[in-house]
């Protein structure tokens, strides 16, 4: 995520210019999210049978 780091210093002070930068935060969050929960469903776990037989 960014941290808006190209903002001018003078925005930083202005209401709007941070309700806008909250509303693209929580937007960038949330297609994260999103993302993150399509990665996770789509991966299948691993199961391994381990056996033990002796060789005579």
């Amino acid at each position: 995520m960014t941290n808006f780091r190209q903002i001018p210093a003078e925005l930083t002070d202005d209401p709007e210019v941070q309700d806008a930068l909250k509303t693209i935060r929580r937007k960038m969050t949330e297609a994260d999210d999103d993302a993150y929960q399509k990665a996770k469903a789509a991966v299948v776990p691993v199961q391994y049978t381990i056996t033990v037989k002796p060789k005579s």
